[in-house]
């Protein structure tokens, strides 16, 4: 291709047969050089492009090839036949293409790997899960335990919530005894004499003087 596009048109007339009719020369020599700078024009198309359309190529080929050179024929015509190479141009140029974006590719794998060990680190450190699980198991024996004193509480407040009753209920009944007493003591109280016994001790032994006096006189 490199000589190809070195390739003057111009030159073309140089190897066109000097039998040919000088009129006819002219008008062939015209339209190979117009043909030629159509192929020089496709042929400056990436080669990634150009396996998909090369037919262009190929019409103007096959128009001008019996007034080229052989060895102008021989460099040309295989480009004429580009869309053979396609599945090969595609891959290489995909391959090329890979191997240039290798270093941010290997950075990214570098990253991803350090990430990776990071997780697998993480994932194969059990500390903080067995951690969880005796302070999990502590706190099912600590439950188990408040449950048992709860229900040593339940069963104090009970006893003593029947001691209250007991208590009530008996307080109830010395209420009606202390009534009772009260009553009692009430209608006793009202049997009492009030005074003081010396005056009328008094008046019992003055009335009495006047019995014994009655008496001796009667002897």
């Amino acid at each position: 291709m490199s000589k190809l596009l070195d390739f003057n048109p111009s030159a073309i007339g140089e190897h066109i047969s000097p039998d040919s009719p000088t009129g006819s020369h002219s008008a062939t020599s015209a339209e190979v050089t117009s043909k030629l700078e159509g192929i020089a024009k496709q042929l400056e198309t990436p080669i990634k492009q150009l396996v998909d359309n090369y037919d262009g190529i190929r019409s103007a080929l096959e128009a001008i090839s019996d007034h080229l050179p052989s060895s102008l024929k021989q460099v040309l015509q295989p480009t004429a036949h580009l869309g053979y190479l396609h599945e090969e141009v595609l891959a290489a140029a995909g391959h090329i293409e890979a191997c240039a974006n290798q270093p941010a590719l290997r950075e990214e794998i570098t990253k991803e790997c350090a990430a990776a060990i990071q997780h697998k680190a993480a994932l194969d450190d059990n500390h903080a899960h067995e951690q969880l699980q005796l302070d999990k198991r502590k706190l099912e024996a600590r439950k188990t335990h408040l449950a048992e004193q709860l229900k040593w509480v339940q069963l104090m407040q009970k006893s003593a919530d029947a001691r209250l009753a007991e208590i009530d209920e008996s307080k109830k009944g010395l209420a009606a005894k202390l009534k009772e007493d009260m009553a009692h003591i009430r209608s006793l109280s009202k049997k009492l004499v009030v005074g003081a016994d010396e005056l009328n001790q008094k008046v019992l032994d003055s009335a009495d003087g006047f019995r014994l006096k009655a008496l001796t006189a009667v002897h």
